[in-house]
């Protein structure tokens, strides 16, 4: 397990290597729009992949305003 645990303003989150972090910044009927630095633009994931990959992290998030 290469996972770290963090903590940012009181919040205990885990970080786990090899885990792919972007922005979801909008969505339609058919899914949603992220920024992906992985490819430096942005991307649309359909809703059932982006249900699938929410349920293997147990539907967690960091949000940051």
């Amino acid at each position: 397990d290469q996972s770290i645990i963090d903590e940012t303003d009181g919040v205990t989150y885990k970080v786990t290597a090899g885990m792919h972090v972007f922005v979801a910044y909008g969505y339609d009927d058919d899914g949603v729009w992220v920024s992906d630095p992985a490819i430096g633009g942005a991307r649309h994931y359909s809703c059932s992949v982006v249900n699938t990959a929410a349920k293997s992290m147990r539907f967690m998030g960091i949000l940051r305003f």
